[in-house]
């Protein structure tokens, strides 16, 4: 489909001029536009507009902003019952699971988004003060990953030639603090800001630089002692 005229996909999710990949496009995959353009123009494709669908609805039960909760419930049930589904009709059929059904890793990663999506809901509703809101779509990686992209590109694209040799161990236990800072901010579910003091987070830092340290050691010290584990240059 990525081939076919005026699809919304992209052949390859990787720019190759900047060997950097396209994040986008898992949301392209599962957008309405896609969904569309594969009624229109596939109509005989009916198992991958389903399946897509199905799981697009998934995404958004922790993405959307703006569905209820309830609404969320049932959009998580539904593709758990289509799992299921799908499972017992191969069974009847006499059909490999190994050959017509998602991994087994893939089945287990969509009933742990299902079965925790519910799980937050109800925690939420009957052990959380009802002043702190439930916001799935902050329940994901995605501080993270910004934080990381972050500094890859501040470092190792603007002030590159700072870093030749690596970043030094004191930076990155600098960066895991100023990360779990932030984390901690959110640890209530709603963010309650505080400031980053030396006082306060010198023996996070600490013992984040003694962690680093410490893997350090152990790595030159393994059986992969011969091996260079030196931190590559970012540049």
């Amino acid at each position: 489909m990525a081939r076919a005229p005026d699809s919304p996909l992209y052949e390859r999710d990787v720019n190759r001029a900047l060997d950097q990949q396209d994040d986008p496009a898992a949301t392209r995959l599962f957008c309405a536009k896609t969904l569309a353009y594969l009624s229109k123009n596939f109509p005989e494709y009916i198992g991958e507009i389903v399946y897509l669908f199905v799981f697009g609805e998934l995404i958004d039960t922790y993405q959307n902003w703006e569905i209820p909760h309830a609404e969320r419930i049932k959009m998580a049930l539904h593709a758990r019952y289509f799992l299921d589904a799908w499972a017992q009709f191969l069974d009847v059929a006499g059909n490999k699971k190994t050959q017509y059904f998602l991994s087994r890793e893939a089945v287990d990663i969509a009933r742990i988004i299902i079965e925790g999506l519910i799980g937050l809901i109800i925690v939420h509703r009957d052990h959380v003060p009802d002043n702190f809101p439930l916001l799935p779509w902050y329940h994901s990686t995605e501080p993270c990953e910004h934080t990381f992209a972050y500094t890859v590109f501040s470092l190792g694209g603007l002030i590159h030639k700072y870093f030749q040799n690596g970043i030094p161990e004191k930076a990155l236990a600098y960066f895991a603090t100023a990360l779990h800072s932030v984390i901690m901010e959110f640890q209530t579910g709603v963010r309650v800001k505080d400031r980053m003091t030396a006082k306060t987070w010198r023996p996070v830092y600490e013992k984040h630089l003694r962690t680093i340290e410490d893997w350090k050691r152990l790595t030159f010290s393994s059986r992969f002692a011969n091996v260079d584990v030196t931190p590559l240059s970012v540049w």
